[in-house]
């Protein structure tokens, strides 16, 4: 696991935009995971157990509730890290306490603030080592991972997120969790995918700081959810929008009231557009003499902008608008404002906040180049 200083930052909760001041000193209570890209979903190493055992995590910032698996999964043959509850005498000693029983292919409710108070005296699930529980799904594997890890407020045994706990026992600073997504998959990239917690260093990630904006959010048990001053796509549409945040889609789901409301503001803007009923999409012919329409999301003077080049798909000067109108009186947003934006959330005011984001390029082979001539130049000296 990598252990980095992070920057640590002071909140207010009356003053959420813009953050007034971002502490200098470096925290040693932080701690960044690295996050790979694989088929459309983030993926993490951790590991659990007593002896540790070694599996992969998928990361879901909209998923509370996290279960533990057992050895009897069929499907989980198939995969070399796969979590072994015979091996864990925390999964084993859990489960017996709580079920009598500890083998059955997942267990309902085991959240990782349980195991937290469990084994109150054991760094198994210490920030110190990278920590997850195996795989929620009823087929015991669906990503070819063995885990997922949730950020919400649990929702089985209470309110109080697994973040806290970490604050309260002291093993991070701040109740804060920062997201940089790519959809880069080559390793020597920089900067990479990252999941950190308890602080950050914004500079690693975001190409102009003085630009970071908080907001007040809604956290319930299921998600975060944010509401918008004004959502606009193209000039002749703005209305409210409330927002989910979900690392879990890569482009987003749109609210099927404003569909037709869409499609008419397009229609005004000189769009040739049209809706796919059965698959709730919305379909546009390419404009010679003007971009197709961007996406922003407004609160107050700050906005988050989706560019046509992100949000549209053309093929023959058809186009597809990356949205899935399949839900009602909500959005939810996906990957691609994480991959833009550099994203805090803050749980001990309940904000998350808001920076664009570097661009992940490739390590330059030929400053590597340069450093090691230098270095063997250094060393003949030495040994001159």
């Amino acid at each position: 696991m990598l252990f980095i200083s992070l920057l640590s930052i002071f909140f207010t909760s009356s003053n959420l935009t813009p953050v007034s001041s971002i502490k200098t000193t470096p925290s040693f209570n932080s701690v960044s995971y690295p996050l790979t890209f694989d088929h459309g979903l983030y993926k993490l190493k951790s590991y659990l157990g007593n002896p540790y055992q070694e599996f992969n995590m998928i990361f879901l910032l909209d998923y509370t509730q996290i279960f533990v698996q057992a050895i009897n999964c069929k499907s989980s043959y198939t995969f070399p890290h796969q979590y072994n509850i015979k091996k864990s005498l925390t999964a084993h000693n859990t489960s017996l306490s709580s079920t009598g029983s500890p083998l059955s292919c997942y267990f309902y409710g085991f959240t990782i603030s349980d195991f937290f108070t469990f084994q109150a005296q054991s760094i198994i699930l210490s920030t110190r080592t990278n920590f997850t529980v195996a795989n929620s799904d009823y087929g015991c594997t669906k990503y070819d991972a063995d885990g997922t890890i949730g950020f919400g407020p649990q929702i089985t045994y209470g309110t109080i997120p697994i973040i806290k706990h970490m604050k309260n026992a002291e093993e991070i600073d701040s109740a804060v969790l920062a997201i940089y997504l790519t959809n880069e998959t080559d390793e020597n990239v920089y900067p990479a995918s990252a999941l950190q917690v308890g602080g950050f260093n914004l500079s690693y990630y975001s190409s102009d700081s003085s630009q970071l904006f908080y907001m007040p959010a809604n956290a319930n048990s299921y998600n975060w959810g944010l509401k918008f001053t004004t959502f606009s796509i193209g000039p002749f549409l703005e209305f409210n929008a409330s927002v989910v945040l979900s690392s879990t889609i890569e482009y987003m789901k749109g609210d099927l009231n404003q569909i037709s409301d869409i499609l008419t503001s397009f229609f005004f803007d000189d769009y040739d557009c049209y809706s796919d009923l059965d698959h709730f999409h919305i379909y546009c012919f390419e404009h010679e003499s003007k971009k197709l329409p961007n996406i922003t999301f407004s609160y107050g003077n700050s906005s988050i902008v989706l560019s046509d080049e992100q949000m549209w798909s053309c093929k023959n000067k058809n186009c597809t608008l990356k949205i899935d109108f399949n839900i009602a009186g909500e959005w939810i947003v996906g990957q691609v404002m994480m991959r833009n934006y550099f994203t805090l959330i803050n749980y001990d005011n309940n904000s998350i906040g808001f920076a664009p984001a570097k661009e992940a390029k490739k390590k330059s082979h030929s400053s590597s180049m340069i450093l090691i001539s230098i270095s063997l130049v250094y060393l003949l000296e030495l040994i001159v």
